[in-house]
């Protein structure tokens, strides 16, 4: 039997489906609410909701055993201090959503730009006595000291980029080796069966970012699109639906109103969750995808370019960047300028799309779902 252990996130629906249709092994999901409120309900009788309460998960978890394998979706605090309870027999693979790294290391590698940094909160530690701050200070150094013993005890760490993992092994001295895996089939991230028999109008618009994430550093980008190019465009796209920060108070709505104080009516923020199949027809009709993120994130973005042939703009210390232009693919280098007058030529595009599907195809995802569990 394999145990997982997830947060309620919207790819464990397409994880599962994925998973049943090359596994023959038992699986069972433990899903960690933050409150009693289900978001994303599973089409699955394997799965038991549990409050996040790290008693009451290690209380779960050991009526299990003996399993000889588990599984995190999301290395929450409540699944770091729960899994030091488990027997080292049991092995324990990570697959890396991003958050729950950069929220330890985000100083060490600065995910945020210049303008972003002056909007994050400045944090006040207002101690009322002296029993206050040593309550205070002894839960950090509690909280760190199991952060950095739970990170040591993962023995793999699944993700698709092994130059971000190594960034990972670096700044938390981890002992995990990495396992090359993603979450997601092409043709369904890119929804190819049902895309390609819909009817989609070109147009000549900008989409930037990809969630409301302060690591997406879109005042930085907004500063750098020059006036005069930007007139030749009708729409300026930018997905604000969720993942927002709380040391980033009012994020969104600051996004919102600079936008649209600098773009004016071109300015079309994208407040509410789009289907997938509304999210990837507006991103056919954008010419340029603009992700200014120094990490890995907006990965269904980064898809539909290279394989649409849309102007993929990334830093070149997002490691998507450094991933794809290694092994060929064009991408334009924000460092360079936000020229959006050039343009790839057909050559390009089928160079991109070709070195997407060289990488991520349906059957390579087939073999990395069953490396992960064999």
């Amino acid at each position: 039997m394999i145990i997982h252990l997830a947060i309620d996130d919207k790819f464990l629906n397409g994880f599962i489906a994925n998973l049943r249709k090359i596994d023959k092994i038992e699986n069972h999901f433990f899903i960690i609410l933050t409150d009693n409120e289900i978001k994303y309900p599973l089409d699955s009788n394997l799965v038991n909701y549990v409050l996040s309460d790290r008693y009451n998960l290690t209380s779960n978890l050991k009526k299990k055993i003996p399993f000889k394998k588990l599984i995190i979706h999301g290395f929450t605090d409540t699944m770091r201090a729960s899994v030091l309870q488990l027997p080292r027999t049991i092995k324990i693979t990570t697959i890396i959503y991003g958050f729950e790294i950069y929220s330890h290391i985000g100083k060490k590698t600065k995910i945020y730009a210049l303008e972003t940094l002056k909007l994050k909160k400045k944090r006040k530690k207002n101690y009322r006595n002296i029993r206050d701050y040593i309550w205070i200070i002894r839960n950090e150094l509690i909280k760190k000291k199991i952060n950095k013993q739970s990170f040591k005890r993962i023995d793999v760490i699944a993700h698709y980029l092994e130059n971000e993992y190594l960034i990972f092994k670096k700044h938390l001295n981890l002992n995990a080796t990495f396992l090359d895996f993603n979450m997601g089939y092409t043709s369904d991230i890119l929804d190819l069966k049902k895309i390609n028999n819909i009817d989609y109008s070109p147009d000549r618009n900008i989409l930037i970012g990809n969630s409301a994430d302060p690591s997406n550093n879109h005042l930085d980008i907004f500063r750098k699109i020059n006036d005069f190019q930007i007139n030749k465009f009708d729409n300026i796209y930018c997905p604000l639906s969720y993942a927002e920060n709380f040391e980033f108070p009012n994020y969104k709505k600051k996004i919102c109103d600079i936008g649209s104080k600098r773009f004016k009516s071109k300015f079309r923020p994208i407040i509410n969750q789009l289907t997938k199949i509304e999210f990837n027809k507006l991103i056919r009709s954008c010419e340029k995808i603009i992700l200014y993120n120094f990490r890995s994130q907006g990965g269904t973005c980064v898809w539909c370019a290279l394989y649409f042939g849309i102007d993929l703009y990334l830093s070149e210390k997002n490691p998507f960047y450094k991933y794809f232009t290694s092994k060929g693919a064009v991408i334009f280098k924000i460092e360079n300028g936000v020229d959006l007058n050039i343009s790839l030529d057909n050559d390009q595009k089928e160079i991109n799309k070709k070195i997407l599907l060289d990488n991520f195809s349906d059957e390579i995802v087939t073999q990395k779902f069953n490396n992960l569990i064999k």
